[in-house]
């Protein structure tokens, strides 16, 4: 009917999901790998943070030298850029120069704490009136990447309890 016979679906389909047990195995691997200090451990039991994405946000920072806070947040591509020149005063946006991927994947975190977590759902409420959803979005984004620079410095535990409106 469609020129493809049920046994080439067949094929496929066991292909498929032969793949998605390789690709499981390797999302193990790189957990165990990561995980040398109990961090991804730690950000999965966060309400809004799959061990998946935790992972993949720790393999993407963790060899990594940052100075502070700041030089992590412009690693990701989410701090402001602002263009003004004089008396002209242009949008404030993030400047993109960072890595896509890592700032993919924080925003996908952020999308899930404020989804699941009261915390952060607590913390976004003061933008709600000003900002725009996904202004908000990048706002939690660098918060919890703040957040983060700090437990993976004190080889502390990801808590939510620290989270501070200021």
């Amino acid at each position: 009917k469609f020129g493809i016979g049920s046994e080439e679906v067949i094929n496929v389909d066991k292909q498929i999901k032969q793949l998605e047990k390789e690709l499981e195995k390797l999302h193990d691997k790189l957990y165990t790998l990561v995980n040398k200090q109990g961090i991804v451990e730690s950000l999965s039991k966060v309400s809004g943070i799959s061990k998946a994405t935790a992972t993949k946000v720790v393999a993407l920072i963790e060899d990594r030298t940052f100075v502070d806070k700041g030089s992590l947040v412009a690693f990701s591509g989410l701090d402001v850029a602002v263009r003004e020149s004089g008396l002209y005063k242009g949008k404030v946006r993030i400047s993109k120069r960072g890595s896509s991927q890592l700032r993919k994947y924080l925003v996908q975190i952020a999308w899930g704490l404020l989804m699941h977590n009261e915390s952060f759902k607590e913390y976004a409420k003061k933008y709600k009136d000003k900002r725009k959803y996904y202004e908000i979005l990048v706002i939690v984004a660098r918060k919890f990447l703040r957040m983060l620079y700090g437990t993976m410095k004190n080889n502390e535990n990801f808590l939510t309890e620290y989270l501070t409106t200021v």
